[in-house]
């Protein structure tokens, strides 16, 4: 289960400041069980509450929107009848229902809504666990975020033809909710709108949807049909992630590309077809689907994500066309098909993916003609790799293709390949000599950190794109970062190669230009720093755990996956890094160095402890 901290801590602070401002929020939060009949303003309309329970709005207008504070280990909302409430009339000529107006009302279990309302608010319902049916009128266009997030009693709900949009979280963790009928009013379904909700069983998607978010069905483990209409363009990362009671579905032809997890987790998918308008399958897309048999691959596929097929332990069939140039690492392992694999390296169709089993000592490869890319990770840590031919058919090299050949001393890329990943040869630290050639536009994230040996490098201008710390940096003993001395980068002026070289403080020589020496060394400062007078005192313990891009209380490869592609400016991951869990070194910024922290201590390495204690 996926745990969150709702509010900031801002929204705490300032809710606590409302409660001492307004002694009847304070009242409210702990009031006994009984109701007091009260009265007051709430909006543009008023509201009675009896001695029963019953609350009634009434008015012309729109209802007050209201918040929620962290009391005596729970959430309540700062609305003056408090908790208690039983039942909830609203009456003709209220027009929207305000934000937390009912949030963690427990014992509420009846809500008439009348026709003249047109929007319910944000976290309106959310944590009212006795509501078990609730009926929105037509007039209704909007349902809010989180509205009814938790209403694990509500089994059933109708969504009239008027509604368009249903928001972020809406109905998440309904967890007796068995049926929804969405109406063809609804254009998109946004993120996490259904997840959690573990009863629900079949949904229909009507034609007017194009879009599915982010986490939409995530954990609905009794779901185990689903229709996706051909209106549908993008189904969103981990849209049904968990879903383990899924055994097969159907994507239409308009969506272009299966993105991350978005069936990760479901172990009950024997089958699936992938319609011809995919080209990508991105990272973790089906990993752990341990009941899938066999994958074939459209010819419209262009490139298979990290881990993608990772963990289909049932996998023994796959067929992998010629149009994949691109596949990262680990897309298949832990499959039958992998393990049955002979040792020494495999190829994917044309993709040269992995090494497997022991290198002998002193290895040359003359990796095969005709191969389009080098996969993610395909000979990650061969040490005994002394040199690897790359024929004129590469067009890319995989992240962390050469990942820790500690043996391989220089390496000739093609005029073919046009981009080098993030850590593709990371560790090499017998490298000395790079050739790049014009065909490159872009050297990833720490494509040659590491590399200590490697003291210059020359760029051609064909490269746009030079990621944090690709070159000229290492880590010491201690597993600090340090700059490689005297690193000179060869370019031409006003290329990314001399902004690289500024922005890091390297020498840059325009190339058939002669570097001439510094004239003046550095002076010692004269003046030393005084101790501070003032202790620091100790800051709040955090409401996030560092590493913990997910929320799941668990730091994983899915968090170093997330982190790396947000810090590489991928579309659609601003929102889901969480930047003060983001920034593993605590040097107040989030970038490349926090990801290769997080990647590194998912992958085991010592010495990273210290970063997550």
């Amino acid at each position: 289960m996926k745990v969150q901290f709702k509010k900031p801590l801002a929204v705490i602070l300032a809710a606590l400041l409302l409660l001492t401002a307004f002694p009847f929020a304070a009242s409210a939060a702990v009031a006994a069980e009984q109701v007091v009949a009260s009265s007051g303003i709430t909006g543009d309309c008023t509201w009675t509450i009896d001695d029963e329970g019953t609350l009634t709005i009434s008015g012309n207008g729109a209802m007050g929107n209201y918040s929620e504070v962290y009391y005596n280990g729970t959430w309540i909302t700062t609305a003056p009848w408090g908790a208690n409430i039983k039942s909830v009339v609203i009456e003709n000529g209220v027009t929207s229902i305000g934000g937390s107006a009912f949030y963690e009302c427990t014992k509420l279990t009846s809500v008439t809504i009348p026709d003249s309302v047109t929007s319910i608010g944000y976290d309106t319902f959310s944590g009212c666990t006795g509501l078990e049916s609730i009926t929105i009128p037509d007039s209704v266009t909007s349902i809010g975020s989180a509205a009814f997030e938790d209403c694990t009693g509500l089994t059933s709900i109708t969504i009239p033809d008027s509604v368009t949009s249903i928001e972020y979280e809406a109905f998440y963790g309904c967890t007796g909710l068995r049926s929804i009928v969405i109406p063809d009013s609804v254009t998109s379904i946004a993120d996490r709108v259904f997840e959690g909700c573990t009863a629900l069983a079949n949904i229909t998607i009507p034609d007017s949807v194009t879009s599915i978010g982010y986490d939409t069905f995530s954990g609905c483990t009794g779901l185990t049909s689903v229709t996706i209409p051909d209106s549908v363009t993008s189904i969103g990362s981990s849209a049904f992630e968990d879903c383990t009671g899924l055994t097969s579905i159907t994507i239409p032809d308009s969506v272009t590309s299966i993105e991350y997890e978005a069936f990760y987790g479901c172990t009950g998918l024997t089958s699936i077809v992938i319609p011809d308008s995919v080209t990508s399958i991105e990272d973790y897309a089906f990993y752990g689907c341990t009941a899938l048999a066999n994958i074939t691959i459209p010819d419209s596929v262009t490139s298979i994500g990290n881990y993608a097929f990772e963990d289909c332990t049932g996998l023994t069939g796959i067929t992998i066309p010629d149009s994949v140039t691109s596949i990262g690492s680990y897309a298949f392992y832990n499959t039958v098909w992998y393990n049955n694999q002979p040792d020494g390296l495999i190829y994917v169709g044309k993709v040269a993916y992995k090494y497997k089993g022991t290198m002998p000592y002193n290895t040359s490869i003359e990796i095969n003609d005709g191969t389009k890319g080098i996969a993610g990770s395909a000979f990650y840590h061969c040490t005994n790799l002394k040199s690897v031919t790359i024929p004129g058919s590469v067009t890319s090299i995989g992240s962390s293709a050469f990942y820790g050949c500690k043996g391989l001393k220089s390496v000739t890329i093609p005029d073919s390949v046009t981009s080098i990943g993030t850590f593709a040869f990371f560790g090499c630290t017998g490298l000395k000599e790079v050739t790049i050639p014009d065909s490159v536009t872009s050297i990833g994230s720490y494509a040659f950190e590491g590399c200590k040996e490697l003291t210059s490098i020359t760029i051609p201008d064909s490269v746009t794109i030079i990621e944090d710390y690709a070159f000229g940096y290492y880590y010491d003993d201690d597993w600090e970062t340090q700059k490689i001395e005297n690193f000179t980068i060869y370019g031409k002026k006003g290329s990314a190669a001399e902004a690289y070289a500024d922005e890091n403080g390297f020498s840059f020589v325009s190339i058939g230009e002669v570097p001439t020496e510094p004239t003046v060394e550095p002076t010692e400062p004269t003046v030393e720093p005084t101790e501070p007078t003032v202790e620091p005192t100790e800051p709040p313990a955090p409401e996030y755990l560092t590493g913990d891009m997910d929320g799941d209380n668990v730091i994983n490869g899915k968090d170093a996956a997330v982190l790396a592609r947000y810090t590489s400016g991928w579309d659609g991951y601003a929102d889901k890094v969480n930047l003060d869990a983001a920034d593993i070194n605590g040097d107040g910024k989030v970038n490349g160095m926090d990801s290769a922290i997080l990647m590194r201590y998912t992958s085991g390495w010592d010495g990273y402890d210290k970063y997550f204690s």
